[in-house]
């Protein structure tokens, strides 16, 4: 069910999702894999979010027409130096964090619908396999990077675009038919894509892949860019999966 609120966010207004998606700009979002008709693919699955202003209590959406906004409000300097993700201590990293914060994109990889399908997990001889392929940032040197944190700080990176070797598996990260929440993290302002491949073998159809590219706008402080923004193109048209 779609049921629309009775207010519109400002950054909605500034049209930040651009002509080729719908601004997703707070609830929970899995980018996940399910098999449709046969087909192994990629979806982004919405749990009461808000897109284009309009609340989604449920449902399921092209990945290719959403645009996750993480806000200025998400801006950090990094406490201490950190390779992964591309940032040196002082230095500003853009968060979409690993717990849920009311009002903020909560993001995470999941292969769980899988279950939901024949024997579930029993029809699949290995795990799903994320991968992180491609970025492009704003300025073409920027760092991506995704990552978990434990009960006393410690970091262990999941994808980095430009350290991989601080990466726990050379950007690779399993999923064990579940969903899984990270760290997202962002070295500037701007429009960012960002490649994910996932993989897996399944007992009939055998070795299985499919790519999709993500993206986020990661926004400046209002003060210095909102007016820039609400000249830009205005609402998108939010696109649902069949």
């Amino acid at each position: 069910m779609i049921r629309k609120k009775q207010w519109t966010p400002l950054l909605a207004l500034a049209g930040l999702g651009s002509a080729s998606g719908a601004l997703f700009t707070a609830g929970e979002l899995d980018f996940g894999v399910k098999l449709h008709d046969g087909e192994f693919e990629f979806e982004a699955h919405v749990h009461d979010g808000i897109i284009d202003g309009v609340e989604v209590e449920e449902g399921e959406f092209e990945v290719g027409g959403l645009v996750v906004l993480t806000g200025a409000d998400r801006e950090i300097a990094a406490p201490t130096d950190l390779p992964g993700a591309g940032v040196v201590t002082g230095q500003s990293l853009w968060i979409l964090p690993q717990s849920q914060v009311v009002g903020v994109p909560f993001v995470a990889l999941a292969s769980e619908e899988l279950l939901d399908i024949g024997n579930g997990a029993a029809d699949w001889t290995t795990n799903i396999t994320f991968t992180l392929g491609s970025v492009t940032s704003p300025s073409g040197s920027g760092t991506f990077s995704t990552w978990t944190t434990d009960g006393l700080g410690a970091a262990t990176f999941i994808f980095s675009s430009t350290n991989p070797g601080e990466t726990a598996n050379n950007n690779a990260f399993e999923s064990g038919f579940e969903h899984d929440h990270m760290n997202w993290g962002f070295t500037e302002t701007g429009l960012w894509s960002v490649e994910l491949t996932a993989t897996g073998n399944h007992l009939t159809l055998g070795e299985v892949s499919t790519t999709e590219t993500l993206t986020f706008n990661v926004i400046p402080e209002p003060s210095t860019g909102i007016m820039a923004l609400l000249s830009m193109v205005g609402l998108s048209l939010l696109r649902r999966r069949s």
